[in-house]
């Protein structure tokens, strides 16, 4: 049985070194080349404000995105979605290199905690 994961994201913008961010994240899960009806959705808080240019792409306004959860709060269960694939090896890669240009505490990053 062969496992796979699609997905697609929305984000601020393309350039994360200068602040953009993931502001959407959709995936379905695949058995065999077929739907599994497992799907992981989640819309985010870009701490930060959606530039015009991004919202006429994807429709995804600052109103959408307020009070809904930060990319930290979601990692953990996107990432266990994902499973233990090359892709969610380089996911924890990325979302810890993301963090420490993000957020100097360790307790905003607590994929990074030991123990």
């Amino acid at each position: 049985m062969s496992r796979s994961v699609l997905f697609d994201t929305e984000t601020t913008g393309f350039e994360p070194l200068t602040g953009d961010r993931v502001i959407e994240i959709a995936a379905i899960e695949l058995e065999n080349d077929l739907p599994t009806g497992n799907t992981f959705y989640a819309l985010l808080d870009p701490e930060r404000d959606i530039p015009a240019d991004s919202t006429r792409i994807h429709a995804i306004t600052n109103a959408h995105v307020e009070g809904k959860p930060k990319f930290a709060e979601v990692a953990d269960e996107m990432l266990a979605f994902f499973g233990e694939s090359r892709w969610s090896r380089i996911m924890r890669r990325s979302i810890s290199a993301s963090s420490r240009r993000s957020c100097s505490a360790s307790a905003a990053r607590p994929w990074t905690r030991r123990g």
